[in-house]
């Protein structure tokens, strides 16, 4: 049995006994869709990914739930090299977008994108991924990620389901300088779900999965 975060539809897709915890990307796509236009009015986005083949399908989910709300869009893949990114984003300046939508994990790489960015100027608002909602991309950006927007799978108040407000609890206990990144909660639930299916079906895999199957409703620290 294998419980992982990872969205990507070749590691879950046709295999019995492996579960995904990760919010599928076209939910992540939708929400970030419906945020741009509705709460900051954009009507023209540029959605900017690394190579990856996940943020590949990623940027295509996304830029699929902009252009069914009328969104014009533009595509663009993120080059290798830091020293690429001035005419990249000169380019998306010039195509006149007022919201960039950055798809990526590598922290280093999408940092010295965003001091970039900062130093060209006249930019619109960026929307990072949960993956860079961290203490070391903020290190590493500084004052160049000031205002921009971030991603996040936490309510982070009173309203937070028990597993949500345990894991910050254990956190703080552990670290009192530790924020919870969507890779905490991840692990956190993973380890959950393996324990409850341990306990409601001992060792053997396919009841393990039988149980799993038949939850409704689980609520975890990353969600039900």
């Amino acid at each position: 049995l294998y419980v992982t975060s990872n969205n990507n539809p070749k590691v879950r897709d046709g295999r019995h006994y492996v579960f995904h915890i990760g919010v599928p990307s076209e939910i992540s796509a939708n929400a970030s869709a419906g945020y741009l236009q509705d709460k900051r009015g954009s009507k023209r986005a540029c959605v900017l990914h690394t190579p990856r083949d996940f943020q590949i399908h990623a940027a295509a989910c996304t830029a699929k739930a902009m252009k069914e709300r009328k969104m014009d869009v533009e595509d663009r893949e993120i080059g290798e090299y830091p020293a690429d990114d001035m005419q990249l984003l000169e380019e998306v300046r010039a195509w006149k977008a007022d919201a960039i939508c950055i798809l990526g994990s590598e922290t280093e790489r999408l940092a010295e994108l965003v001091k970039t960015a900062h130093a060209l100027g006249g930019l619109p608002v960026m929307l990072h991924p949960r993956g860079l909602l961290c203490s070391e991309f903020a290190r590493l950006t500084g004052d160049a990620a000031e205002g921009h927007e971030f991603t996040d799978i936490y309510l982070r108040n009173a309203h937070a389901p028990e597993e949500e407000k345990a894991l910050h609890s254990y956190l703080a206990r552990a670290n009192s300088s530790l924020v919870a990144t969507a890779s905490h909660g991840f692990g956190w639930d993973g380890l959950r779900l393996l324990v409850e299916a341990w306990k409601a079906a001992g060792s053997e895999a396919d009841r393990q999965v039988e149980f799993l199957e038949s939850l409704r409703g689980y609520s975890g620290a990353t969600g039900m």
